[in-house]
C-alpha cells in the first residue's frame, strides 16, 4: 500500500492523495483526519481534532501515539522530555520530534526547533502554529563553528539528506549560521535537559563549543558515519569517534543499546555525570 501511495505521490497527484490517506484514517482510527498537501513546504498535514502533523510523504500513521513511540525507539531511547523541561532540537525538520516535545514539556517548558533550510522550516512554522504550542520557537539558522553565512543543499525530494557547506551550490540555499556558544548566548539559557541533533555531519561543529555545551544534561547525536560505510559519501560525514571523545572530556557518560538498524545504531546517547 505504501508503495502504491508513492507512486500516486510521485505522479504528482496530490488531491487524490489526501482523500485516500483520509478514508484510510477513518478506516483504521474511527476518527476522521483532515489531510492536506502544501506545495509551499512540499509537506503533508494531517490533522485531527486536536493536533497537526506533518509529513514529506502520504500515510495514515501520524498519531501522537506513533509519533512517542517512534521517538522513545529512537532519539529518546534513554530520556524522554518531560513538564517543564528544556529542549534543543537542531535539525528539527517539519518538526517530527519538535511537535511531541513541545506537548511533553507543557507551557511550562521550552522547546528550540532549529532547522537551516528556508522551505523546511516554513513548513515546522506552520505546524507550530497550527498547534499553538508557544512553548515551541522555531529557528532558521545553522548550526556551525561560527557565525556566518553558509550555504545549504535542497534535496526536494528528502530534506533529511541536506548538507551544509560554505561552498556555494546551485541546488540549495545561503542561510544564516550560528555556534552553539553564541546560540545558547542568544536566547540566553542556562539548562538544557535533552539535546537532539540531526545535521548531516555537521554534528561535528558541536566541538567548538567552549563555554556552554556542559548546560546539557541528556543528549542523542545522529552520527552520519553510515554515509561513509555504507554509501561512500565522504570523510565529512565520519563524526562518531571524535563526538564521543568531545563528551568523555566533557564529563559525560556514553550510553548503549542493542543494534537497531544502520542509521539508529551511528546515534551516541549520553548523560553528563560530572
Amino acid at each position: 500500500m505504501i508503495r502504491l501511495l508513492n507512486a500516486i505521490h510521485n505522479k504528482g497527484y496530490y488531491k487524490i492523495l489526501t482523500f485516500i490517506c483520509s478514508i484510510a484514517y477513518l478506516l483504521k482510527y474511527r476518527k476522521f483526519y483532515r489531510v492536506s498537501y502544501h506545495p509551499a513546504y512540499r509537506a503533508y498535514s494531517f490533522r485531527d481534532s486536536s493536533f497537526t502533523f506533518m509529513s514529506l510523504g502520504p500515510g495514515w500513521a501520524y498519531t501522537m501515539k506513533y509519533l512517542q513511540t517512534m521517538a522513545i525507539n529512537t532519539y529518546n531511547y534513554f530520556y524522554l522530555p518531560k513538564n517543564g523541561d528544556v529542549v534543543v532540537d537542531i535539525g528539527a525538520g517539519l518538526g517530527e520530534e519538535s511537535l511531541l516535545y513541545g506537548r511533553l514539556v507543557g507551557a511550562g517548558g521550552k522547546v528550540f526547533a532549529l532547522e537551516a533550510n528556508p522551505i523546511t522550516y516554513e513548513g515546522l512554522q506552520y505546524a507550530s502554529k497550527q498547534n499553538e504550542l508557544k512553548q515551541l520557537m522555531p529557528v532558521n539558522k545553522a548550526l556551525y563553528d561560527k557565525c556566518t553565512e553558509i550555504f545549504i543543499e535542497d534535496n526536494v525530494d528528502n530534506y533529511l539528506v541536506n548538507t551544509i557547506s560554505e561552498e556555494h551550490t546551485s541546488m540549495g540555499f545561503k542561510v544564516e549560521a550560528i555556534d552553539f556558544d553564541s546560540f545558547v548566548d542568544m536566547y540566553s539559557i542556562s539548562s538544557i535537559d535533552f539535546l537532539k541533533v540531526n545535521i548531516e555531519g555537521a554534528e561535528q561543529y558541536l566541538l567548538s563549543s567552549k563555554r556552554h555545551f556542559q548546560k546539557v544534561k541528556n543528549l542523542c547525536i545522529s552520527c552520519h558515519d553510515f554515509r561513509e560505510n555504507f554509501h561512500q559519501h565522504g570523510k565529512f560525514y565520519v563524526t562518531r569517534e571524535k563526538i564521543k571523545e568531545f563528551l568523555l572530556e566533557n564529563g559525560y557518560q556514553i550510553l548503549y543499546r542493542d543494534p537497531y538498524n544502520n542509521v539508529v545504531d551511528d546515534f551516541i546517547y549520553a548523560k553528563r555525570i560530572k
